[in-house]
């Protein structure tokens, strides 16, 4: 048995008798024959628009089961149990790099993934750094976490308030003054620390515990400022007015945005990247290694990189996506806009958030839970 098959084989359960064995294996066959023309996906809530799905059956004939997850942590512990019965999967790219390494995420056919061509080559070779050689997935859409604020609240408590910088959010002096109007951070553990480490000047991947102390004192000290780390709540939060200050992902931003310019409520969203540099990270379209439906995966993901189908997804959710022939059907003030695609002095302050050993991952949830709870 190889390590990786060794591993999942932890996480699947074995089938009691080899009767029942055959009756799934009976029944599995009769269900994949019956849906050769479905395609089932899993990735956020309202992450792929309906119309765009409309668009691919339509063309191809397959349909489209939409199944969501409320965490990446959700999404990994069912990969690694393996039997999702799903076809595509979007983990980011760093929980995607863990599936590869015990089996779970199947290489591409690239013949079969003809517009792959229009990948951009600088973001291909960031998600290298996650998948050696670019073979198992594709990017879907990318981002940063950044500075997400309501700038007419922060100007009433902070002249000048330093919006570019992740002193909105590490210095006590700062974030202080927005307390009232609420502050929050995403529910991130490696994200976060990453970001606060990068901060300090010190290694966002660092195993070393005193570096992961400073984090923790730096944190401990804007604790009682923060509001709430609900991730699933920013967007509306904001969007409402009932949040001020958020350190979140830029797509959420755009999203908060445009909710409150329906609602025409007057509320106001700007997001900022970090001067500081902070973490980019990508959505990573996939293909488990026990896809009942490998090759309508196949067909979904080449749909995904028509460079007019993408633009679109990127014109209603304003988070940039890996597509270098779909720039010229973003729209101009999304394309123009460096807070969504930054320049090049923005985009070589950007780390992506790299595989980390069992020490670290230990030393940093240990800090971040001590942090979120107030201890």
């Amino acid at each position: 048995m190889s390590a990786k098959t060794g591993i999942r084989a932890l996480y699947r359960r074995a089938l009691n008798t080899t009767a029942a064995a055959c009756l799934l294996i009976g029944a599995a066959a009769s269900q994949a024959n019956a849906e050769k023309q479905q395609v089932n996906i899993t990735a956020w809530a309202e992450y792929f628009p309906r119309e765009v799905l409309d668009s691919f059956e339509a063309e191809t004939g397959i349909s489209v089961v939409y199944d969501y997850f409320d965490s990446l942590e959700q999404l990994e512990t069912k990969m690694l149990a393996g039997a999702t019965n799903y076809d595509v999967v979007l983990p980011s790219a760093l929980v995607a790099n863990r599936l590869m390494q015990v089996g779970a995420l199947a290489e591409l056919d690239q013949e079969k993934l003809p517009n792959r061509g229009n990948l951009d080559p600088k973001i291909m070779e960031f998600l290298s750094r996650h998948d050696e050689d670019n073979r198992h997935g594709v990017p879907y859409l990318w981002g940063t976490t950044g500075v997400i604020y309501n700038p007419a609240l922060i100007a009433e408590r902070m002249e000048n308030a330093p919006v570019d910088s992740l002193d909105m959010f590490f210095d006590p002096d700062v974030v202080s003054k927005f307390a009232d109007c609420g502050v929050a951070i995403i529910d991130s553990p490696e994200e976060i620390m990453a970001i606060a480490l990068n901060y300090l000047g010190l290694d966002p991947f660092t195993s070393d515990k005193a570096d992961f102390d400073k984090a923790y004192e730096m944190l401990a000290e804007v604790w009682p400022h923060v509001r709430h780390f609900k991730t699933a709540s920013i967007i509306n939060d904001l969007a409402r007015g009932d949040l001020c200050l958020a350190l979140g992902w830029s797509g959420d931003a755009g999203l908060a945005y445009a909710r409150a310019l329906e609602a025409g409520n007057g509320v106001e969203i700007a997001y900022s990247i970090p001067q500081e540099g902070t973490e980019v990270f990508f959505d990573f379209m996939s293909v488990p290694d026990d896809a009942p439906h490998p090759e309508n995966a196949h067909a979904f993901i080449n749909y995904m990189m028509k460079p007019d189908v993408i633009a679109s997804v990127t014109n209603l959710y304003y988070y940039p996506n890996g597509n270098q022939a779909s720039l010229e059907f973003v729209a101009p003030e999304i394309r123009s806009d460096p807070n969504v695609y930054p320049g090049p002095e923005l985009m070589s302050k950007l780390f992506p958030n790299l595989p980390r050993d069992q020490k670290s991952l230990r030393l940093l949830n240990r800090a971040w839970t001590r942090f979120k709870t107030g201890r």
